[in-house]
C-alpha cells in the first residue's frame, strides 16, 4: 500500500534494507545518524491517510527501539521542533532517559497538558525540571510541578517567564523560599506575586538578598514611621483621669483585649486610647495618631508587636473608624485590605523593634 506513493517508495527502500537499517541505527558515525534522521523526518512530512500513517509510525518506532543512544538523541532534537510527529513517537522519546527526553520535553508542540501530567507522575525530578522550562504550561501542570516540592524544579519554573504561576504554586514556593534564597530571588521578581506574600518572603531571606530588594520593601516601614509623626491631633484625646483609670486596670491585671473592644463598641474612643496607650506603653498622642491613619499601618504594627490576634486588630481598626475624619463612617474596602496587609507585613520581632522607638 505505501509503495504506491512515489514519495514514499525510495524512503522505504532505505528503511526496509535490513542490513543498511541495522548499520545506520547502530552506527556511531554522525553522517549516518543524520542520514537516517533525515529519512525518518521526511517520511513524516508526506501526506498519508490515518491507516498509512500508523504503519509508518510502527516502522519508525521499531527503528527507535533498536537505535543507539546518540541516534535517539538526534531524533529527539529533530522531532522536538516538528508539529506533525505522531504522539506515540514523542511519548516514547519523552519517557526515555533524560538526555534523550529533554528536547521534546522542553519544546515539542505535540505534547499537551494531559501528556505532561502523565509524564510528571511517571518520571522523576530530571523530567520535571525539563517540563518546567516549557512555554505556556497550563495551571494543572504548574500546580503538579509545584506539588513535587523539588527545589530545582521550583527555581526553573519560577524563572520561566513564559508561564503564569498559579495561586497554589505561589503558596508552595513562598513556603519553600523561606529556606532558599535561590528560590526567593526569582520568586520576588514575579509580577503575579501578591505584595503581602512578597513581604513575608522578604522577612526570611539573607542580608545580601534583602539589600537587593530593599527599594521595594523599605518604603512600607518608612510610611509607618512618618505617619506616626505627621498625623494631626483632633478630638477624642483622653484626659489624665482616663489614663489613671487604665493604669489601675493594668495594675490589677484586668486590662484585657475584650474589655478594650467593649469600650469601642460603646463608642468611647477616648477611653480606648487611654487603655491602649497603657497596654502598649505608648503615649496617648502616639496612639491617637495611630488610629487616625487611613491605612491602619501603625495600629497593625502595634498589634503585631503586642501579640494581638488579627481578628482583634480588625475589630480595633473597624471600631475606631470615627477617628478618621468626616467620611470615615463608610468603611473603605481597599483601606481595610491595606490594613490586613500591613498586619501581615512584619513578624512580631520586627514590629517590636519599631514600636520600641515610640515608647515613653
Amino acid at each position: 500500500m505505501l509503495e504506491n506513493y512515489p514519495e514514499v517508495a525510495p524512503l522505504l527502500v532505505s528503511l526496509y534494507d535490513k542490513q543498511k537499517l541495522n548499520g545506520l541505527a547502530r552506527s556511531q558515525d554522525p553522517s549516518s545518524r543524520a542520514a537516517l534522521t533525515g529519512v525518518m523526518a521526511d517520511l513524516l512530512d508526506i501526506e498519508l491517510n490515518p491507516r498509512e500513517r500508523e504503519l509508518i509510525t510502527d516502522v519508525l518506532m521499531g527503528i527507535m527501539r533498536q537505535a543507539e543512544e546518540d541516534l535517539r538523541m538526534a531524533l529527539s532534537e529533530r522531532f522536538a521542533a516538528m508539529d506533525n510527529v505522531p504522539l506515540r513517537i514523542i511519548l516514547q522519546l519523552a519517557n526515555d532517559e533524560i538526555k534523550i527526553a529533554e528536547p521534546v520535553l522542553r519544546q515539542s508542540p505535540v505534547l499537551q497538558d494531559m501528556d505532561l501530567i502523565y509524564i510528571i507522575k511517571a518520571k522523576g525530578p530530571a523530567h520535571w525540571r525539563s517540563i518546567a522550562s516549557r512555554e505556556g504550561l497550563g495551571g494543572k501542570v504548574v500546580d503538579l510541578l509545584a506539588e513535587t516540592r523539588d527545589f530545582p524544579t521550583a527555581v526553573t519554573l519560577t524563572k520561566n517567564k513564559k508561564v503564569t504561576l498559579s495561586d497554589r504554586a505561589i503558596d508552595i514556593f513562598a513556603q519553600m523560599s523561606k529556606t532558599s534564597d535561590a528560590l526567593a530571588r526569582p520568586l520576588l521578581m514575579r509580577p503575579e506575586l501578591p505584595e503581602g506574600v512578597a513581604r513575608k518572603i522578604y522577612e526570611f531571606v539573607g542580608e545580601e538578598l534583602k539589600k537587593s530588594f530593599s527599594f521595594r520593601f523599605k518604603t512600607a516601614v518608612d510610611e509607618v514611621v512618618s505617619e506616626f509623626k505627621n498625623a494631626d491631633r483632633r478630638e477624642f484625646m483622653p484626659n489624665s483621669q482616663m489614663i489613671r483609670a487604665a493604669e489601675q486596670l493594668h495594675e490589677r491585671g484586668q486590662l484585657e483585649i475584650s474589655k478594650m473592644i467593649s469600650v469601642l463598641k460603646r463608642g468611647q474612643l477616648a477611653s480606648f486610647i487611654a487603655m491602649y496607650s497603657v497596654f502598649c506603653g505608648l503615649s496617648r498622642e502616639t496612639v491617637y495618631n495611630m488610629i487616625q491613619q487611613p491605612t491602619g499601618k501603625g495600629l497593625a504594627l502595634s498589634c503585631k508587636a503586642m501579640g494581638i490576634r488579627k481578628s482583634d486588630f480588625m475589630s480595633f481598626f473597624l471600631l475606631t473608624h470615627a477617628a478618621r475624619g468626616k467620611d470615615a463612617r463608610v468603611i473603605d474596602q481597599e483601606k481595610m485590605g491595606m490594613a490586613l496587609q500591613a498586619y501581615d507585613m512584619l513578624n512580631r520581632e520586627q514590629a517590636q523593634k519599631i514600636l520600641n522607638k515610640y515608647r515613653h
